[in-house]
């Protein structure tokens, strides 16, 4: 899951659009959180939706 997040990360760096500020700061501070770090993260409709990555049985 880190190379998830730092593909986010470094996505949300290099894109310019007018809430990159802030899209960037929500998704610095979800890494941050160690407790969130360890869930799965994507995006939806704009919106950081972090989950867990389902086992296949």
């Amino acid at each position: 899951m880190e190379s998830e997040w730092q593909s986010m990360l470094q996505q949300v760096r290099e894109l310019e659009y007018s809430w990159q500020e802030q899209d960037q700061a929500l998704i610095e501070a979800a890494y941050a959180e160690p407790a969130l770090r360890a869930l799965y993260p994507f995006t939806s409709h704009w919106a950081l939706r972090p989950g867990r990555l389902r086992q296949a049985t």
